[in-house]
């Protein structure tokens, strides 16, 4: 659901078309699980709305652990590519914006995950345009209660457990402090 949201952000930032850059960032490839679930999210969006033949899609996977990276790989597809938007599925989207910001390059629309110090400094100076929270600390008391419930009070756990999903913007990140990641 997350990466639908993305979807749905990206193309209401971009107005309707654009060329989207999405970047998987990981110390090792492939990447996990719940990143793929985000990217086919947000494709998912894209399709189900009929967006997907007003959009070009480019897909960059970077493994962090490589001498230079990502600032190799972001040069060579940048000296190559215009791009109006970026998707990052993952928590490392303040790595495209230290990359973006000092390039002559323009700006474009940027969504990522995580209330990490990195993004929400990217957040804050507009290199980033949405960061999207899902609330960890939600996620393991829902996780911590349900197996309590389960171990001694005997009851089911669903099989289905939604968090909240948090659209953050530098016009909100205030309302967000407390349950930044330090």
């Amino acid at each position: 659901k997350s990466g639908y949201l993305a979807g749905k952000l990206m193309t209401l930032g971009l107005k309707g078309s654009g060329k989207i850059l999405i970047v998987k960032l990981a110390n090792h490839l492939p990447v996990s699980q719940h990143v793929e679930k985000r990217e086919n999210g947000f494709c998912n969006f894209l399709a189900e709305n009929n967006l997907i033949n007003n959009y070009e899609i480019f897909y960059l996977e970077i493994e962090l652990l490589k001498k230079g990276e990502p600032q190799k790989s972001l040069r060579k597809f940048f000296s190559q590519h215009k791009v109006d938007g970026i998707f990052v599925p993952n928590s490392r989207a303040f790595r495209i914006a230290q990359f973006i910001k000092n390039q002559d390059i323009q700006k474009p629309l940027i969504v990522g995950y995580d209330l990490i110090p990195k993004n929400i400094e990217y957040l804050e100076s507009g290199i980033i345009s949405f960061l999207i929270g899902q609330r960890p600390e939600e996620q393991a008391y829902k996780a911590i209660k349900a197996l309590f419930n389960y171990t001694f009070l005997g009851k089911e756990v669903k099989k289905l457990n939604y968090s909240s999903i948090d659209i953050i913007t530098k016009e909100n990140i205030e309302f967000y402090k407390e349950f930044i990641n330090e």
